[in-house]
């Protein structure tokens, strides 16, 4: 510890461990996320009912593949609606030394394509489900989302990873 309650060697950029939480202290209170809370309840409720509408009256007509592709369409609507919504509050309800924080190496970027790769993924994969999952049998199909997941894996992973290498450490 130094004199002024930091840790030496735990400053990034000049700021010390008591100056963020100085920083914290000051900033201006939160944003109330006001009409985000009812939308994520009525979208969760939302989701539940068009699942027993789709399993009650229309799941029957189709093949098991395609009811899981639409169950994975209405999970990504769902993602989207929800995500896009509480990501943009978080960043525009960031104070001084979360949006220091976030400069640094391109993190909100890093962030922001983070969640896009999973919402492609469940794309791609409602896609084949529906449409061309049938003509294969169920260990073609599991080897397919097995190789979806591993291939989103290691996008996600070299995101992470060379973002950490460019400050000199092996990952975030």
């Amino acid at each position: 510890m130094d004199e002024e309650g930091g840790v030496s060697g735990d400053s990034e950029e000049g700021v010390t461990i008591k100056e963020e939480f100085t920083l914290e202290a000051e900033c201006e209170e939160r944003k109330d996320p006001a009409w985000r809370i009812p939308l994520s309840i009525v979208t969760g409720v939302g989701w539940l009912v068009f699942l027993v509408i789709w399993l009650f009256f229309y799941a029957g007509d189709h093949h098991i593949y395609q009811n899981i592709g639409i169950v994975l369409f209405s999970l990504m609507v769902v993602a989207l609606v929800l995500g896009g919504t509480w990501i943009a509050w978080g960043l525009s309800d960031m104070n001084v030394f979360e949006e220091m924080v976030m400069a640094m190496g391109g993190l909100k970027k890093r962030i922001i394509f983070s969640m896009a790769v999973p919402i492609v993924t469940l794309m791609l994969l409602g896609l084949w489900l529906f449409f061309l999952a049938m003509d294969f049998d169920i260990y073609q199909n599991i080897a397919v989302v097995i190789v979806c997941l591993l291939v989103m894996g290691g996008i996600l992973g070299v995101t992470w990873t060379t973002g950490g290498w460019k400050r000199g450490g092996g990952g975030f």
